[in-house]
C-alpha cells in the first residue's frame, strides 16, 4: 500500500545580526567628529524636539522592539489562514489465484475546528499583539526620558565647560601675574603654590567634564547619526516645570501590557476549551477498483476524527484557567504599584522645586566666581579665600545640577505613568 499526505510545511529560519560598537577611551577627537554615511543620521536638528523624536524612532533598543511588533502582526494573518485540505491515496495491487486485482482510494479531507479553536488563535494572536506593542511604548518612553536627561545633561557640561574655561585663566593670569615680580614675599609664595594646585585640579576637573560629554555625545551619535557639533545649537536651556495633578489616571505601557496579557490569557483559555473538541476531517472520496477484466469505481464520503476516550484536554483548561487568573491578578498589582510610585515621585518633584525655587539660580553662582577671579587677580583678597570661595561654587553647581536632573527625570516618569509622554515636549 503506498499513501501520499499533502501539502508539506516548510519552515524558514532567518538569523539576526547583532552589531557592537567599541569605544576606544584614548581617542584624542572630539566625539562630534564622526563619519559620514557609516549608518543611518537623521537630519540636522532645528529644534530639541527633533532630537528627541528622531533617537524615539532610530535608537537599536527601539528598532528591536518595532521588529517584535511587526512579527505579532504578521502572526495574527497566519492564525487566521484556513487550513489546507489533505489529500490521501491508497493504492494495493496484487493477484488472487489467476484474477490479478487493483484497488485505488483517492480522498480529499478538508480539516474542520469545532468549538472556536480557529477565532481563539487569532484572539490570542491579537493580544500578543498588543502586549508588543505596549512593550515598544514602554521601551520608547524609558529611552525618551532617557534621551530628555542626557540633552539637559549636555547643556549642563556646556556651561559647566565655560565656567571651567574661565576658571582656568583666571588661575593662570594670577600664576603670571605672582611669577612676574622680582621676589615675592612668603605670603605670596604660599600664594603661587596653592594658585598652581588649583590649577591643577580645575584641568582635572575640566578632563572630566570633556570626558563625560564625549560620552554623552556618542549616544547621540549612536541613536541619531549626528554628532555634539550638530545638536549643541539645540541643547535645552530653560526647562519649564509644570504643577502636576495629585491624582491622575494611569496610562502607564506597564498597565497597557498587563491588560494584553490579560485578553492573552483569555484567549488562550478559550484556545484550551476549543481543544476539548476534534478536529473533524471531512470529505469525499473515490474507490476505483479493477478485479480481472472488470472495472468499477465506487464514490462516497470519508470522515476522521479523534475519539476523546482518555481525556477532553482538562489539564490544558486548569492550567489557562490559572493563567487568566494570575493576569487579573497581575492587573491589580501593576495598577496598585505604579499608583504608589506616582504619588512617591510626585512628592519627590514638589520637594525638588521648593529646594530649586529657594537655592541660587546659576547665572547668580557663575556672576559670583567672576567677581571673586577679579578680586583675586588683582590681589584684594588673598588666594585660599578665592579657592575656597570657588570650591564652594562648584560644588554648589554640582548639587544645584544633580538635583535639577533628578527633578527631570520625576518630571517625564509621572508623565509615562500617565500616559502622557508621547505628547509632551522641552
Amino acid at each position: 500500500m503506498i499513501f501520499f499526505k499533502m501539502p508539506m510545511a516548510f519552515k524558514v529560519v532567518m538569523p539576526f545580526a547583532f552589531v557592537s560598537i567599541a569605544f576606544a577611551s584614548g581617542n584624542s577627537k572630539e566625539a562630534g567628529h564622526h563619519q559620514h554615511g557609516t549608518h543611518p543620521e537623521c537630519p540636522i536638528p532645528t529644534t530639541t524636539m527633533d532630537v528627541v523624536k528622531c533617537v524615539s524612532e532610530n535608537h537599536p533598543k527601539i528598532r528591536a522592539a518595532v521588529l517584535d511588533e511587526q512579527m505579532q502582526v504578521l502572526g495574527e494573518k497566519r492564525e487566521g489562514q484556513i487550513p489546507n485540505p489533505n489529500l490521501s491515496v491508497e493504492a494495493v495491487s496484487g493477484d488472487v489465484g489467476d484474477v490479478s486485482r487493483r484497488e485505488t482510494k483517492i480522498a480529499l479531507m478538508q480539516p474542520l475546528e469545532l468549538g472556536g479553536g480557529r477565532g481563539a488563535r487569532i484572539d490570542l494572536a491579537k493580544a500578543q499583539t498588543a502586549r508588543s506593542r505596549a512593550e515598544l511604548d514602554e521601551v520608547r518612553a524609558n529611552i525618551i526620558i532617557e534621551t530628555v536627561v542626557n540633552l539637559y545633561r549636555l547643556q549642563q557640561l556646556k556651561l559647566q565647560a565655560e565656567s571651567s574655561e574661565r576658571t582656568i585663566e583666571a588661575y593662570e593670569n594670577s600664576i603670571k601675574s605672582l611669577k612676574r615680580r622680582a621676589a615675592l614675599s612668603p605670603e605670596q609664595k604660599v600664594s603661587l603654590s596653592v594658585f598652581q594646585m588649583a590649577l591643577s585640579e580645575a584641568k582635572l576637573r575640566a578632563l572630566s567634564i570633556t570626558e563625560e560629554r564625549r560620552m554623552l555625545s556618542l549616544y547621540f551619535h549612536f541613536a541619531t547619526g549626528n554628532s555634539y557639533d550638530e545638536i549643541k545649537g539645540v541643547l535645552p536651556k530653560d526647562l519649564k516645570w509644570p504643577k502636576l495633578d495629585e491624582v491622575a489616571a494611569n496610562n502607564s505601557p506597564a498597565k497597557a501590557k498587563a491588560l494584553a496579557e490579560q485578553l492573552a490569557a483569555q484567549a488562550q483559555l478559550k484556545m484550551e476549551q476549543a481543544q476539548s473538541w476534534p478536529i473533524l476531517e471531512i470529505g469525499p472520496m473515490i474507490q476505483m477498483e479493477e478485479d480481472g477484466p472488470e472495472k468499477g469505481n465506487l464514490y462516497g464520503l470519508q470522515l476522521s476524527f479523534p475519539l476523546p476516550i482518555f481525556n477532553i484536554n482538562g489539564g490544558g483548561r486548569k492550567a489557562a484557567e490559572a493563567g487568566l487568573k494570575k493576569s487579573d491578578t497581575m492587573v491589580k498589582i501593576t495598577e496598585e504599584a505604579e499608583s504608589h510610585e506616582r504619588e512617591e515621585i510626585l512628592h519627590n518633584y514638589q520637594d525638588s522645586l521648593k529646594a530649586l525655587q529657594e537655592s541660587p539660580q546659576y547665572l547668580q553662582i557663575d556672576e559670583e566666581n567672576r567677581k571673586n577671579q577679579k578680586l583675586a587677580s588683582g590681589g584684594l583678597i588673598p588666594a585660599s579665600l578665592v579657592i575656597e570661595a570657588q570650591r564652594s561654587n562648584a560644588e554648589l553647581i554640582k548639587t544645584l545640577q544633580e538635583r535639577e536632573i533628578k527633578t527631570l527625570q520625576a518630571l517625564w516618569t509621572i508623565y509615562k505613568l500617565d500616559g502622557r509622554i508621547f505628547a509632551e515636549k522641552l
